[in-house]
Parts: structure tokens; C-alpha cells; sequence
């Protein structure tokens, strides 16, 4: 295929070749870009501070859930905002950081970005009857709740009725139809609803909306969501079966049954011996395989690799599973992301002997610690007398940016710091007129044409990735190429939502993100 002769806003970059020693010299060194030192620390409200969940928006501003407890009262759903530079916001309800009192003791777990920008954030309340709810909330790109989703901007999901019941929303992802999925866990079971985008439940979705797996035994919860290209949803936590905690990894069809083709029953709970396992985290591969982390007896990072059809992979360190010694005292992982060469990002804190630092750790695509990450493949950094990490986002640059706490004796703050990672990632220069790299049409509509030279022969990647850096799909793997002139067709999934992706075009020695608007 051509080039039409018109050609709207074409996007030219150059892939460069650098060596590996050049692109791994800076990976997990502070990024001084970010507030001055690679670090913020913030206070909100004077008040007790937890920061649980980032997410990126598309146009690169930080959005930070978590929950503040103004004066020592009930805490609150907590949403921040910062410039890419670490500086607030203040287009986000006036000063960036905005909290919300909604049925009493309010914890925001979760959030995700629509395309059109609105901010839906999950997480629980704690009644005034006992119970608790699950709850989503929806705001404006400005910070005001809106009003078109459930009339009042937010909806409190039960799943068991009687005089007492709990439930509690740990994660939430958007589909590209606009459905919200939220997952986590009631009464011990695993927990999912489906809503709709006025906030009404999907009864599309196991008729009522709602899904509860019985992990027999109980006491268990589900801690992370993800979904397919197809629509299916995996998720995945943790269940007690009596002696320790073990691994759960679920995949529900796009109508909230279990997907019998993943082990059988749609479900694996994977014991990992004597260790007390909880799995906090989970993203899916380009490939499909799942990668979930947590801690084992807080003592090790975790990491588990399943195949699609929920065997243990062992080209995985040989058994599927990865044990990490971040500290000797201790560690916990917290919180996981893919960067767009595969290789896996793992934080959380660790015991220094003194204290908990931030943990930041790099695996290669094998299970193995990523030695050009700081030598030894893992970063702590000490910033007050308690610091933890709880989670992770890979922006479009390639650089790491990890949300979490920080109590310095008196006060407990929202924290961030940022590293450097080496990708060589470029995001395009439209003033640069040496262009090797091209895509067009964009904006886009199902199909684009990608356009590239190298100047030697390379093994090349081609994904499209959200502006989280979750991959949407893979048009080529890991493909020994010529050094010339090449083309390959860009279709999008069906049913993309509209709005902004990354393009990611990868070798052994660099990549380029181009960014491209659907």
C-alpha cells in the first residue's frame, strides 16, 4: 500500500541505535524533572494520607486517588491532580486535590480515565448501618461529581442483603464500550459489577449485574482486574485455605460466566507451599500469559506467570513462579506494570532495619532481576521514617512513576517518585524534518499505514498500547527484519473507543511511541 498524496498530520520519528550499556545508564536513577529531585512529598488537609492508586491522563496530567481523614474524622475519597512536573493542578476543583464525603468512612482504592477525560474512581464505604458497600464514583475532567451518572455521581453496589453484609471494590477498568467493570471482593467471595455509563447496573452481566465466585474456603478477595482484546475479564487475589494464603486467577466471558476454557472451571488457585502468598497485582502480556505479584509471608516480592489457558508458565524462571529477596528483613509488593519491551516493574517497601523504604524492581521477560536497573535490578529509597509504595504506572516516555505514603514521625503524605527507566523512548518531534518513522492517516479511523527504515537489520516489535501503557495488541512480535524501507497495516481492535494510544515500535538496541488519535 502507498501514501495517499494528502496526507493529514503525519507523525515521523527516528529510531535510534544505541547500544545497550547507553540506553540501561540511567534506568533507575531519579528523574530530576519531576518537582526538582524526582520526588514529591504532600501534605492534604493536615490530615492522614494514603495514596492507593495513578493513572495517567491523555494528556499526561497524574491523577492520584486515595483517601484523607480531615481533623481525625472518617476519611474521605482523596483525587489529586499534578502537571507532569509534579506541580498541582489547579483547573482540578481550584488547587488540584479535591476529597468527597459520601456515605461516611470512604476509601478510594482504584481509578481509571475515560476517553472523553471523566475521572471514575472505585472503593468502599463504611456505612452508618455496619455494613459496608462498594463504591464507584464518576467526576468531571474539572473535579465536580457528574451528575449524569446515577443522578448524584456516584453508586454504592451490595451484593448480599440480610442484616449484615460487606463488599468492597479493589479495582476498576473501562471498557471500550464505556462499561465500567469494578472487581473485589464480598463476604469472602470473589466480587464483580458490571455498570452502564449513567451508572445503572449491566444486566447484560449475569442478569443482575453483579457476579460473586465462591472460593471455597472462604476469605478471600479479588485485588486486580484486567481485559482482553476479546472482552473477557481475568482477574485475580488471594484465597485462605485454612493454613496460608494462596494465588486466584479467574477469566469471566464478556456475560459474567466463567470461561471454562481457562483450567477447566475458569478459575486456578495456585498454593505456593508454606508461604503465606497475597497477590496484590496483575497485568495481562501482549501475548495473553498473566503476570500477577504480591509477597510471600512478607518477607519476598512474588511473581507469578500464568499461560492463557491458566497452566504455570515455565519459561518462566523454570516453574512459573519468581521469589525476590528485595530486603532481608522484609518486603511487600504493592503494585506492577509492563513496559512496552516486556519487561516487568514490581514496587512496594522493604525493611531497612530502621524503617520501610520505597521498592522498585525490574524483571526481564524470563523472570530474571534486570541487572542494568540499578546494577543489581532493584531501587529502595529512603525519603521519611515510614515510606511504601502502592502503585506503578509506565508513562508514554518510558519513565516510572510510583504513588504511595510517607510518615515522616507526625505526619502520613501522599507521595510520588519518579526514575528514569532507559528506554529510549522518542516521542515525536514535529519540527524535526529527518523523519524515518511515519503513520497515517492520524487521526485515525480502523486502519492506518505504518511506515519505517532501519539502517541495519533488526528484530522488531509492533504494539498499540493504552496511555497507561497497557497493550491492546501486538501487529508484529519479535521480528527479524532487513535494513531498508518497510510498511505493515495498523488495524485497530474492534470496538476501540475513541481517544488517544501509544504506538510502540521496539528493537533490541531502542524504541519510539508514537502517539495516535483514533
Amino acid at each position: 500500500m502507498h501514501a495517499p498524496n494528502l496526507i493529514p498530520a503525519l507523525l515521523y520519528v527516528l529510531i535510534a541505535s544505541l547500544p545497550s550499556s547507553a540506553l540501561r545508564a540511567q534506568a533507575g536513577a531519579l528523574d530530576v524533572t519531576f518537582d526538582g529531585d524526582g520526588k514529591l512529598i504532600q501534605d492534604f488537609m493536615s490530615s492522614i494520607n494514603v495514596a492507593t492508586d495513578v493513572a495517567l491522563q491523555a494528556d499526561g496530567k497524574i491523577v492520584t486517588v486515595g483517601d484523607v481523614s480531615p481533623n481525625g474524622g472518617s476519611a474521605d475519597f482523596a483525587v489529586m491532580r499534578h502537571f507532569p512536573d509534579g506541580s498541582l493542578d489547579p483547573s482540578f476543583d481550584g488547587d488540584g486535590q479535591l476529597a468527597t464525603d459520601i456515605l461516611g468512612g470512604d476509601f478510594a482504592t482504584s481509578v481509571a480515565i475515560q476517553s472523553d477525560g471523566r475521572i471514575v474512581v472505585a472503593g468502599y464505604a463504611y456505612r452508618l448501618d455496619g455494613n459496608m458497600s462498594s463504591l464507584v464514583v464518576r467526576y468531571l475532567s474539572d473535579g465536580t461529581l457528574d451528575s449524569t451518572f446515577n443522578a448524584v455521581g456516584w453508586v454504592a453496589i451490595d451484593y448480599a442483603g440480610g442484616i449484615y453484609y460487606e463488599s468492597a471494590a479493589n479495582a476498576v477498568a473501562i471498557q471500550p464500550d464505556g462499561k465500567i467493570v469494578v472487581a473485589g471482593g464480598a463476604t469472602g467471595d470473589f466480587a464483580l459489577a458490571r455498570l452502564n455509563t449513567d451508572g445503572s447496573l449491566d444486566n447484560s452481566f449475569s442478569i443482575d449485574g453483579k457476579v460473586t465466585m465462591d472460593l471455597s474456603p472462604p476469605n478471600g478477595a479479588c485485588m486486580e482486574i484486567a481485559l482482553q482484546p476479546d472482552g473477557r475479564i481475568v482477574v485475580a487475589g488471594f484465597a485462605y485455605d485454612g493454613t496460608a494464603d494462596d494465588v486466584v486467577v479467574a477469566r469471566f466471558n464478556t456475560d459474567g460466566t466463567l470461561d471454562t476454557g481457562f483450567d477447566v472451571d475458569g478459575k486456578v488457585i495456585t498454593n505456593l507451599g508454606t508461604y503465606g502468598y497475597m497477590s496484590n497485582a496483575m497485568a495481562l502480556q501482549p501475548d495473553g500469559k498473566i503476570v500477577v505479584a504480591g509477597s510471600a509471608n512478607y518477607m519476598n516480592f512474588v511473581l507469578v506467570r500464568y499461560n492463557t489457558d491458566g497452566t504455570l508458565d515455565t519459561g518462566f524462571d523454570g516453574d512459573g513462579v519468581v521469589f525476590t529477596a528485595v530486603s532481608l528483613l522484609g518486603a511487600y509488593a504493592r503494585s506492577m506494570a509492563l513496559q512496552p519491551d516486556g519487561r516487568i516493574v514490581a514496587i512496594g517497601f522493604a525493611q531497612n532495619g530502621l524503617d520501610y523504604d520505597f521498592a522498585v524492581v525490574r524483571y526481564n521477560t524470563n523472570g530474571s532481576l534486570d541487572t542494568g536497573f540499578d546494577v543489581d535490578g532493584k531501587v529502595l529509597m529512603d525519603m521519611t521514617v515510614h515510606d511504601e509504595g502502592h502503585a506503578v504506572v509506565i508513562q508514554p516516555d518510558g519513565k516510572i512513576l510510583v504513588a504511595g505514603q510517607s510518615y515522616n514521625g507526625t505526619t502520613q503524605d501522599f507521595t510520588w517518585v519518579r526514575y528514569l527507566s532507559g528506554l529510549n523512548v522518542g516521542l515525536i518531534d514535529l519540527s524535526h524534518h529527518d523523519r524515518s518513522v511515519l503513520v497515517y492517516p492520524n487521526p485515525m479511523e480502523d486502519e492506518a499505514v505504518l511506515e519505517y527504515s532501519l539502517s541495519k537489520e533488526e528484530t522488531i516489535t509492533v504494539r498499540l498500547l493504552d496511555l497507561e501503557g497497557r497493550a491492546l495488541h501486538t501487529y508484529i512480535e519479535n521480528q527479524v527484519q532487513r535494513a531498508g524501507a518497510h510498511q505493515q497495516r495498523i488495524a485497530l481492535p474492534q470496538g476501540l473507543a475513541s481517544g488517544a494510544y501509544m504506538l510502540v515500535v521496539s528493537s533490541l538496541t531502542g524504541q519510539v511511541s508514537i502517539r495516535i488519535v483514533r
